[in-house]
């Protein structure tokens, strides 16, 4: 690699690098423990709040300041007998706004009711804290049926939701005795039309069998700080509409070490994109996000999407930008990471970085039903973007008639591909610029390895050359 390919890779991952250390894994104004988890302290002023679905009275409960000789040092452990509430919805009632007042629930115990409507915190390090407590049992459950986990309608900010489980168990056919069918509502939908959010953690949550997951909207300032880590998101799907297991628009986000497997969808589609039954369409993906900003996706597994592992849309020049995608592993649905749609307008991203990932078989399983496609990395549209160090791997089905590793479709403007292995991909062409008249300027594919054992596929497929690039690889 030249000296001027090296500088130019060294400021990408500088972008990767100041995106992504602020705070370290914790969020503004938080800190992680030894094994990365978040540590929270209530302030002088906090309300403590419990819950205990099997022993708690909402007629008897009291609700305790951290210096309550019940409480102790450690309210996850209170020292003392407590007098927890039984419900979500009496308890709730004591949470005051802009207060960093914590409602805990009790591990090991169930409720049939979802957290209504939110209120804020008072600052990044003086959350609202909606997590659980007692030192054994099973993650505080909280099955809501065909209705949302929770709706906020304006700027929620200063807010942790941490070791909970969600559960839609009403549209979860798994769940036959209290399966009723595939009505049902987003699970956590935060939805800014003036002031935006800030400073919201989603942390060691399970979120099941909602339609989508997370529904995270702005059509103000973009909202910023926010972040989720170490959690599972499965089984969404919609007979009626689009289904995601997260979806954004107009946001900032960091999404780490979690898990997202078999979002889109609750049957294998027939090829026509038909929603019947919650069939795969090639409409809803294990993440969609739109319009984009420093959005951080780093450590986490995305498994068998209806369509895509990660689908970022940018519609106009600028719109997508600082986007990290970093360390991730991706299996099966149609297509790896696509950045991505609905445009074809130049530039619509920005210093996109897409750096040390796996992707297996992708298009394994035909989750929409339409035959021969397997698509690992779609990248449209750049400007000022790497795609260095990725592993793309094993897809063997000799009927596929159209798969590739990385299609650098449309405008290409500074963009480096660098050292990535591309192996054992049954393909046409293995990299691909589908389009005849856009501009290429300064594409660099360079250091990568292709190794085919058994397969003739083509290297690189043009349409209309690869103007001003260079490359040497193997």
């Amino acid at each position: 690699m030249n000296a001027y390919l090296l500088i130019r890779r060294i400021a990408l991952l500088l972008i990767c690098v100041k995106l992504t250390s602020v705070a370290g894994l914790a969020q503004s104004g938080l800190s992680p423990d030894e094994e990365g988890w978040t540590i929270f302290v209530p302030s002088a002023d906090s309300r403590i709040i419990y819950v205990d679905s099997a022993n708690g009275s909402d007629a008897q409960a009291v609700t305790y300041s951290p210096a309550s000789s019940e409480i102790g040092t450690n309210p996850f452990e209170p020292n003392g007998p407590i007098k927890p509430f039984q419900t979500i919805a009496a308890a709730r009632a004591h949470l005051r706004a802009d207060f960093p007042d914590w409602l805990l629930l009790r591990r090991g115990g169930i409720w049939n009711e979802g957290l209504g409507t939110p209120s804020s915190g008072r600052s990044s390090s003086e959350r609202k804290l909606i997590a659980w407590y007692g030192g054994e049992g099973a993650m505080p459950l909280i099955r809501t049926g065909s209705t949302k986990i929770m709706q906020a309608n304006f700027g929620l900010s200063f807010v942790a939701f941490v070791g909970l489980d969600f559960h839609a168990h009403t549209r979860d056919p798994a769940n036959t005795v209290d399966y009723q069918g595939p009505a049902g509502e987003d699970g956590f939908f935060v939805y800014n039309p003036s002031t935006a959010s800030q400073s919201i953690l989603w942390e060691g949550c399970r979120v099941r069998s909602y339609e989508n997951g997370f529904n995270l909207q702005s059509t103000g300032a973009d909202p910023s700080d926010i972040v989720i880590r170490r959690c599972v998101v499965l089984d969404s799907y919609n007979e009626g509409g689009h289904s995601q297991g997260l979806f954004t628009a107009h946001y900032k986000l960091r999404l780490e070490e979690s898990i997202f497997d078999h979002n889109g969808w609750l049957v294998k589609g027939t090829g026509n994109n038909s929603k019947t039954g919650g069939a795969a369409t090639v409409f809803n993906h294990n993440t969609y996000c739109s319009s984009p900003k420093e959005h951080i996706f780093r450590g986490n597994i995305f498994l068998r999407p209806s369509s895509i592992g990660n689908k970022w849309r940018s519609d106009s020049p600028g719109s997508g930008s600082d986007i990290v995608v970093d360390d991730n592993f991706y299996a099966e649905g149609e297509l790896g990471v696509s950045l991505g749609g609905n445009t074809d307008e130049p530039a619509r991203f920005l210093r996109s970085v897409v750096t040390n990932n796996v992707f297996m078989h992708i298009g394994r399983t035909k989750p929409t039903g339409r035959a021969g496609l397997a698509w690992y990395l779609e990248f449209i549209d750049q400007s000022d973007g790497l795609v260095a160090d990725n592993m793309f791997l094993h897809q063997k089905d000799s009927t596929f008639s159209n798969a590739f590793g990385i299609n650098l479709k449309n405008s290409q403007r500074n963009v480096q591909i660098l050292g990535n292995i591309v192996y054992n991909i049954n393909s046409e062409s293995l990299i691909v610029s589908e389009d005849v008249t856009a501009v290429k300027e300064n594409l660099v594919i360079d250091g990568n390895e292709w190794q085919q054992p058994g397969f003739s596929a083509r290297l690189v497929e043009i349409a209309n050359g690869l103007g001003g690039s260079t490359g040497t690889d193997t």
